[in-house]
């Protein structure tokens, strides 16, 4: 369960991130259709109509937040769309994310920003307003996060993270490659033997989602190798901006012993 200090990082951090790699798109770039449109026959998203969508899903969140306190019934509101199954609800978002970016297609960059800032300052004063308590009441049908208050203001972070990943696996390059080689430096040091100790091999076996330690079956014990089985590893996608742009990143990251 997130913390208020937790949540007020996360928000600052997505927002300055997004930000910065807004700013940094070629006009021609934002423009680019990128993914398709979740509803049939729906023109395809830009990358500008990923960042504008945001703001909608944010104020949606506020909305059911202050309803959810108010102790109104059914606060995320998918009884009100007459659906009556997952499908359903689904549809009824898609449709109305859809209709959103269209009706707001040939909104500039400063204007999207703009709306972006204006929203995240709501949230931010919404978190201000909110004791301990109340960010960890439960939203009642809130399939997010966590499903508490406090976890749905922190999804706005996420949400960000995975539109951003979106974007950087659908929008094809402007101009030639994605990178400035020169941007890169490989370095490497040396390879010695006698001081082997301080590095370590692992065999390991995954399935996409974790990895098991292996060993060799000649493998023995000793002061310094520990061969055995055990959960290891699991992996994670993460967006990383850099010189401007979005580098996606599927990593083994280690899990705590």
């Amino acid at each position: 369960m997130p913390t208020r200090t937790e949540i007020l990082e996360a928000l600052n951090a997505s927002q300055e991130r997004l930000f910065v790699l807004v700013r940094a798109w070629k006009p021609e770039e934002l423009e680019r259709p990128c993914t398709a449109s979740e509803v049939p026959d729906g023109a395809p998203w830009r990358p500008k109509d990923h960042v504008m969508h945001l703001a909608l899903i944010e104020r949606a969140f506020q909305g059911m937040i202050r309803r959810t306190i108010a102790g109104k019934p059914d606060p995320v509101g998918f009884s009100r769309t007459g659906a009556t199954s997952r499908e359903e609800v689904l549809a009824w978002i898609h449709r109305r994310n859809q209709t959103y970016i269209e009706e707001h297609y040939n909104d500039s960059r400063e204007q999207i920003l703009t709306d972006l800032a204006a929203t995240r300052q709501q949230s931010l004063e919404l978190l201000a307003q909110l004791t301990d308590e109340q960010l960890i009441l439960p939203i009642p049908g809130a399939p997010w996060a966590d499903g508490t208050i406090g976890g749905i203001l922190l999804t706005n972070a996420r949400h960000a993270t995975q539109h951003l990943s979106w974007i950087a696996e659908g929008k094809p390059p402007v101009g030639g490659s994605e990178y400035n080689p020169k941007d890169w430096t490989l370095a490497y040091d040396s390879f010695d033997a006698e001081q082997e100790r301080l590095r370590e091999v692992l065999t390991s076996t995954g399935n996409g989602y974790f990895c098991t330690r292996g060993s060799l079956e000649w493998a023995d014990v000793d002061d310094i190798h520990y061969p055995g089985t055990y959960a290891h590893g699991c992996y994670n996608r993460e967006t990383t901006i850099m010189g401007g742009r979005p580098v996606l990143n599927e990593d083994l990251v280690n899990l705590p012993n």
